[in-house]
């Protein structure tokens, strides 16, 4: 295109594409062939979202080729991969945690839609048997009106009551918590108690048995001392008799 002044001007594109490309067309299919209203292809999982959505463009505009038999998988070496484009079985790339077509590790990975509702079905179920009686049946109620939005706001009180109710019990158990520690800083300050006690207990015995054995000493030394004083006074009492006795003979010697 030029730009030169003088020059003519570009007109509009020769192709507008107001109407969508469909791939094959003119092309008649029998009823009974893959990829028609009445038999469609099975629905894409078991891959990553990159290789889903390179398999449906391939659908869309004509380039997918169904398989014809069981392929070999790369994984197990056994006929089992019966997806177009998939390098492994499905059974492998669960195990893995891989894309069946790319083989690379992913978190998301595409499900069946059977696959989709049975988890959801399960979901549900779990959620039903955790609501009250009134809340179930208003939920069952909405859901059979096809009243989503009722069935929404339902849901959302069921959760946040749970929520609320796993607050509380939390609650109740951290105070739980803070009285066995309480109780247990208590016993453990009457077992120091009682442990002082009886070492108090066991000094006031060891003082009260040396008291007892001084006042023992005690006795025993003024029994001691008593005996003593006896026997001096005893010698005493002797040596006047013998003095006595001498004077008795020397006053007869004298008389003779």
């Amino acid at each position: 295109m030029s730009t030169r002044r003088g020059a003519p001007s570009r007109g509009p594109p020769k192709h507008q594409n107001t109407v969508a490309w469909v791939p094959e067309r003119n092309v008649q299919k029998k009823e009974t062939e893959l990829g028609t209203k009445t038999r469609p292809f099975a629905n894409i999982s078991g891959v990553c979202r990159r290789c889903c959505d390179q398999i449906a463009w391939r659908r869309k505009y004509g380039k997918y080729k169904p398989l014809k038999e069981p392929a070999k998988c790369g994984a197990c070496g056994k006929r089992s991969v019966r997806d177009a484009y998939h390098a492994i079985c499905k059974a492998c790339a669960k195990e893995k945690g891989v894309c069946a077509k790319c083989r690379q590790p992913t978190k998301e990975i595409v499900q069946d839609g059977a696959e989709v509702r049975e988890n959801e079905m399960k979901q549900l179920e779990e959620a039903l048997g955790r609501l009250r009686e009134r809340e179930r049946r208003s939920l069952l109620r909405a859901m059979e009106k096809g009243n989503s939005g009722a069935a929404t706001s339902v849901a959302n009180k069921a959760a946040k009551r749970e929520a609320e109710e796993d607050n509380s019990e939390e609650d109740e158990e951290d105070e739980e918590d803070e009285e066995d520690e309480e109780e247990d800083e208590e016993d453990e300050e009457g077992e120091d108690g009682e442990e002082e006690d009886e070492e108090g207990g066991v000094e006031e015995e060891g003082e009260v048995e040396d008291g007892e054995d001084d006042g023992a000493k005690n006795d025993n030394g003024d029994e001691g001392d008593a005996e003593g004083a006896d026997g001096h006074g005893d010698h005493k009492d002797d040596g006047k008799h013998h003095e006595e006795a001498e004077e008795d003979a020397a006053g007869k010697n004298g008389g003779n």
